[in-house]
């Protein structure tokens, strides 16, 4: 069984000290943090399975906490348990309100918080059978992809050059995925899911989406933030764990450089580096508001530029070497793209 992750947030040494040990003798991977928004952060970088906060902390009290993990996709779900030595009568209500799973009463025996933080993932309840394997996702639809168009570009009419560009997107991963021999499963989930790989921007506020200016840090903050809502939004809809890392992890870089998780090399999913430089690649050979589509020469110039950096390897060498290919779907779908990706690939 897979050791579970807890992230203890206390800004006390001593306690903070003293929970990390007890929730390693329950058998947790233990992960701390000194204060809400070193926690935050940590969660989001590290997804654990459980968290454990303190109520009365400077600058961020766990309301606050509660209420900005439960904004954040992957994290709205994650079990939540609050030490707090306030009357629960006075707080009980409001935590749970905000999405805690449990409240632990200080002073606490040591016992007591093992068998909490069990109790929180059912650690000590009969294991359940696994389950049914994941069935192969099905070619994209051409309702699936007028769909993943209009979520490219919300709230504009503009749908025909969104549609051209997660079309493009789709049949250059398809033909990177050829030229690299994937098996039928993963092609089938990977022409399936590329068309969405920016289906979280539905989620963004237009301003972002289609402002046509340059990005201040929080506006860059927000934006990169759709990886993490696209992924959340093929969770909910049932997509195969493969998919949802195709909305995921198609902004992680090679070189780590990347988010949302800082993932380096191959341990960044297959798929989502397949994506990864089909919409990269798009970027270059299609017209942005900001310059026109960038000639072939400089297109392979500055693909070369990114090899082993921002992007596989093996996969900037598929593209250097498949430029007729390329052409052929670029003279059939390359009708300029209206989507702004300053992110992309600068």
């Amino acid at each position: 069984m897979v050791q579970p992750s807890v992230l203890i947030i206390e800004d006390d040494p001593s306690l903070r000290a003293l929970e990390a040990r007890l929730a390693g003798a329950a058998g947790f991977s233990v992960h701390t943090a000194e204060d809400g928004a070193q926690g935050i952060a940590a969660a989001v970088q590290l997804s654990p399975n459980l968290i454990v906060t303190d109520y009365h902390m400077p600058g961020m009290k766990a309301p606050e906490i509660l209420a900005t993990l439960r904004r954040l996709p992957g994290l709205d779900g994650v079990p939540v348990l609050v030490a707090t030595a306030e009357p629960l009568e006075l707080v009980g209500a409001e935590l749970r309100r905000l999405g805690a799973h449990d409240i632990i009463t200080k002073p606490f025996s040591p016992a007591a918080f093992k068998q909490q933080l069990r109790d929180c993932l059912g650690l000590d309840r009969p294991v359940a059978p696994p389950p049914a394997p994941v069935v192969a996702a099905p070619a994209p639809s051409p309702l699936l992809m007028v769909l993943a168009a209009a979520m490219e570009l919300p709230g504009s009419s503009d749908s025909d050059a969104a549609l051209r560009h997660v079309r493009r997107v789709g049949l250059v991963s398809a033909m990177i995925a050829d030229k690299l021999f994937l098996d039928a499963d993963l092609l089938a989930i990977l022409t399936a899911y590329a068309p969405l790989h920016d289906v979280g921007k539905v989620s963004l506020p237009a301003r972002l989406v289609r402002g046509g200016h340059r990005f201040s840090d929080g506006d860059r903050a927000e934006m990169e933030s759709h990886t993490l809502l696209g992924a959340e939004l093929l969770r909910r809809g049932g997509a195969p764990l493969l998919g949802q890392q195709i909305a995921l992890h198609h902004h992680e870089r090679w070189d780590g450089g990347g988010y949302p998780r800082g993932l380096q090399g191959e341990a960044i999913p297959l798929l989502a580096r397949i994506v990864a430089a089909a919409d990269v690649y798009d970027a270059m050979r299609s017209h942005r508001s900001y310059r026109p589509d960038l000639p072939p020469a400089d297109v392979r110039r500055r693909v070369a530029g990114l090899r082993g950096n921002h992007l596989d390897p093996r996969i900037v060498d598929v593209l250097l070497a498949e430029g007729g290919l390329l052409d052929v779907i670029y003279v059939e779908h390359g009708d300029p793209s209206a989507e702004l990706d300053l992110e992309v690939w600068r």
